[in-house]
């Protein structure tokens, strides 16, 4: 397996081979030091996708209730809502030209 395609690809294993060479020099209480690190970052990174995914709960929501007084999917409004936007940016795309 590769890394990132490019001009120069590089070997998927090749960082985790470096990175394990530069441990092996670190001392115990450095060790310890990055894995308190590692657990704060994953910690963090844990609370930023509650975060999204509860706003992004609030957000679905809010769609249905908006959209429950229509009685239409909200599938099928989401594309509605996506073709005049489209429009909307086509109009005033035109108007910048003809202008």
């Amino acid at each position: 397996m590769q890394g990132p395609v490019g001009i120069f690809p590089i070997p998927a294993g090749l960082f985790k081979e470096k990175k394990m060479e530069e441990n092996k020099n670190l001392s115990e209480e450095q060790l310890a030091e990055r894995e308190a690190e590692l657990d704060r970052r994953e910690e963090e990174l844990n609370q930023r996708e509650r975060k999204l995914s509860t706003l992004d709960e609030k957000v679905i929501g809010a769609k249905e209730n908006l959209y429950s007084h229509i009685n239409v999917s909200l599938k099928t409004m989401n594309i509605v809502v996506a073709v005049l936007a489209v429009i909307l940016v086509v109009c005033i795309v035109v108007g910048i030209i003809t202008r």
